[in-house]
Order: structure tokens, then sequence, then C-alpha cells
């Protein structure tokens, strides 16, 4: 009895302590987040074998050296990242995850199953990988390359000809399952075929072939025909943010170069229009917002219910939040029956367990605010639309406005999936189309340009044209005023000090 007492107090205080932390976090005025484990966005990059016996890199927690094997996954609890090796920002490692490493063991061949997990706000989450050791690395790595096109770029230009060159890179992909991805450089090719590929001309086929070898020699080589052609739109030099005075005219167009790859200058066509607004669009999307997990403020909390209503809700909760939160805690449904609905802790139930036993929510629907002695946990506005409708709608009724990375946060019971539809870019709109810039006008007008070579490439870019307001004739006088009475004062003075010496 005083065991099963003990357990009991020390289940509550960490449910307290649990609890506690939502609540400095929602008094702090945030939105609980959800906890999410995710293998790297670019996991086929990384390696998936390793040679028996080989050295592995360990890292150290709590004083104790553990496999690392961290840059395989993303970990991110209540919006914030946890884990991302590969973070742009440098390295984030919080720790208070869990490894299972199947049993690896670099000095036993065989396939090992990677697990971590991640306890967080909405309960244990893990992600798996699985990896192989093997006896020897005698496999080349794999050359993804086909044929392609290849821009013609005058011999004067050696670095927009490296710029072509890298752009071409881009486009290969060459694999090592136990190195991983290969970087290529302009390097690993012959170099009589660059000077080649340099010195063609339109339309001629130029072969190139690429010969690579991973850490341990062994070697591929592949080769492929690039067709030159003209696919490059000119480059438009110079451009700013031109500044005159109201009413003083000037050219706004002088500041601006041009340039091709392959046309003359003096064959490059140029057009402008000029506007009066600009209007930045919002280019909505469906999706997990992984890369942006930390940007970007919530403009709605959507709820969609299955057949069985506010049940099916309870249902999720059930499967997801079975012991999170405490007696009296609520979420809070607007929309349903036109009414708000509070689904909320009733009361904790001890059920058994293999381990022993855990207290289980009890989840009730009251439209009754005397019901609830927490805190609101999260706030749902109901829908019936499916992601592709409820995006459309988004795009339609929010086409300006809000900020990049602005979102809104779905829970889809019918589709079992809880996605977000956000910002993930702006794209700048411009309107009311006029002839010429208006020069008598305070304020910003809007150029667009477009260049054109003779092989029908075309590029464009806008920039302002600021009108600030100038000096009037009242102000041009007073000004001239001031300068002679200044002049006369002078004069006065020199006077008096010449005179004062006689």
């Amino acid at each position: 009895m005083m065991r099963k007492k003990t357990l009991i107090i020390i289940v509550t205080l960490m449910l307290m302590i649990s609890s506690l932390a939502t609540r400095i976090y929602a008094d702090e005025g945030g939105i609980l987040g959800e906890t999410l484990v995710y293998t790297y966005v670019y996991l086929d990059d990384l390696p998936k074998q390793y040679v028996k016996n080989s050295e592995i890199e360990h890292y150290d927690y709590g004083g104790q050296s553990v496999l690392d094997f961290r840059h395989y996954f993303e970990v991110y609890d209540n919006a914030e990242i946890i884990l991302d090796m590969h973070n742009r920002d440098g390295e984030i490692d919080r720790g208070g995850y869990v490894w299972d490493f199947g049993g690896f063991d670099i000095t036993e061949e065989g396939f090992y199953t990677i697990t971590l997990s991640y306890a967080g706000v909405t309960g244990d989450k893990s992600n798996s990988i699985e990896l192989e050791v093997i006896a020897e690395d005698t496999e080349a790595p794999e050359i993804f390359m086909q044929d392609a096109n290849f821009n013609k770029i005058r011999l004067d230009k050696d670095d927009e000809f490296n710029r072509e060159f890298d752009r071409f890179l881009h486009s290969i992909r060459v694999y090592d399952k136990v190195d991983g991805l290969i970087k290529i450089t302009k390097e690993h090719f012959p170099e009589e075929e660059i000077a080649r590929l340099k010195a063609a001309d339109l339309r001629e086929k130029v072969t190139i072939t690429l010969n690579i070898s991973d850490k341990n020699n062994n070697e591929s080589s592949k080769t492929i025909t690039l067709t030159i052609v003209d696919l490059k739109a000119p480059n438009i030099h110079n451009v700013k943010t031109v500044v005159t005075k109201k009413g003083k005219r000037i050219n706004y167009t002088a500041h601006l170069d041009f340039s091709d790859n392959y046309s003359e200058k003096a064959d490059i066509y140029v057009k402008y229009e000029i506007y009066k607004t600009l209007v930045q669009m919002n280019l909505w999307e469906a999706g997990d917002r992984r890369a942006e997990q930390s940007k970007g403020n919530e403009l709605g909390n959507y709820l969609r219910l299955a057949a069985s209503g506010l049940e099916s809700f309870i249902d999720f909760l059930d499967a997801n939040y079975s012991e999170s939160y405490l007696v009296g805690d609520y979420y809070r449904v607007f929309g349903l029956d036109d009414q708000t609905n509070y689904v909320y802790i009733k009361e904790k139930v001890e059920t058994p367990t293999d381990d022993g036993s855990v207290f289980k929510n009890v989840w009730e629907i009251t439209t009754d605010r005397k019901d609830l002695k927490g805190i609101s946990i999260e706030s749902y506005t109901v829908i019936a639309k499916d992601k592709n409708n409820l995006l459309q709608e988004i795009i339609d009724d929010h086409e300006t406005g809000f900020q990049k990375f602005d979102y809104f946060k779905i829970n889809d019971l019918v589709a079992d999936s809880r996605y977000f539809i956000y910002i993930k870019e702006k794209e700048d709109d411009l309107r009311d189309q006029q002839d010429n810039i208006n020069f008598s006008k305070i304020g910003v007008q809007y150029v667009y340009v477009e260049a054109q070579d003779q092989f029908g490439n075309i590029s464009s870019v806008r920039y302002r044209v600021v009108i600030e307001d100038g000096i009037t004739l009242l102000q041009s006088v007073l000004i001239i005023n001031g300068i002679v009475l200044v002049v006369a004062a002078a004069g006065v003075a020199v006077f008096m000090v010449t005179r004062k010496r006689k």
C-alpha cells in the first residue's frame, strides 16, 4: 500500500511539473506546439553503409560516449529546433532524446535499425533509419548525369563561363553508399574537354567525361553530350533606386547597362514600363513547415472533425494526449453548431500497464465554463474543407497582407493529418500602369525593365523612382535673404574693426 501511495505521489508530481511548464509557456503568450521527429530532409545524401571495424564518430552526452548518428535526424518541439546538425546557423543539439541503436556493432556485419525518440509537449515521438555494416567497400560511386544543353559564352567572359559551368555541375549527382554525396568540381573533368566546350559555337555537340573515385579508390566514369545553345537571358546591371526632387526631370534609365552571353549589346531589345503601385502578393503553400518551424506568426488554428463530431476529437486526444495535462485543463472549439464547446479533462483514472500503472485522462464535452478549472490548452475553429479546398480559400481571401512564413495550423481528423498552410514566399505585383514618370508629384513610382536577346531570352527587373519634396520659391527667397544678411553683417563687423584700429 505504501509503495502504491508513493507511486501516486511521484506520478502526480511529474504531471504537476509538466503542467507548470505548459502554463509558463502559455502565460508568456506562446501557443502550444507539436513534438516532431523527422529523418533528415536530404537523407539520401548521407551514407547508408559503414565498413566493418572502421572508425565511427562518437559524441559526449552526460559524461557518456554515444554513437553519433545525430545528422540523420531532426527534432522540433513547441516550434523550437531541438536537433538539426545541418542548420545553417550552426549545430543545434539541446539533448533530451533517447537512442535505440538496435545493437549496432561496427565489428559485426549486418543491418541495424537506429531509432531516435524525444519526449516533448505532445508526448513521445520517434523515427528510424536502417544502416548496414559491410565487410569491405568494393562498390564504386553511382553517377547521375545525362545529356543536356550548355549556354554559349563569349570567349572573353571567363567569369560567366564559370558560372554557367557551375549551373551544369548542380545538375549532376554522385553518390557513394559509404561516403555519401560526393561534391563535384570543374577539376574532375579533363582540361582539354573544358577548353573544347568553351570554344564550341552554337548548335555544336561536345562530349564531356566525368571520372570520379571514392575514398577507397573505387572508380566510376560517365560520358555525356552537351549541346551548345543560347537559352540564357541578358544581364541587367546597376539596378538601383533613383532619387530626384519634385519638379526636377531626370533621365531615370541612364544608370542601367546591359550585356549578354552571346548577343552584342546593340542587339539587346529593352522595354520600359511605368507603374504607380507595387503590391506584395502572398504565395501560399500547404505542408509541414519543417524548415520554418520557428518563423512566422499563427493566423488561425483549424479543426476538421470526422463524422462522429467532437467524439472524433476525443478519440484523437486519447490516442495522443492520454496522460498529458491536469484535471480541468481544456480545449476550446468554436463554430460547431454555432456555439463554443469545450473538451476538458473531467478526471484521471489509474490504468494498469506492464510497468505498473498510469493515470489516463477522461475527456468530456461541455458548453458550461463552470466545468473548466484548469488552463486553456489550445483553441480551434471547426472547418469542413479538405486540404486543397482550404488552401484555395485562403489564397482567394488573403492574396495580400501578413508576413512571410505566417501560417494557419490545421488538424484534419478525416484525413488523419496535421499540416500548415503558410506564406512560403511573397511576390511583387505591379499595378496602375502609366505612360511616364510624374515628376510633379511627391512619392514613389516603379520602373519595370525587360531585356530580350536575339534568341528571345528575356530577363526583367524593377526599381523605384523616388520624388522628394523640393525647395519652394518662398524657401528660396528666404535662403537668399539669409545669405545677404549674413554677408552684410560680416561687412559691418569688418568695417567696425578697421575703423577702431585707425
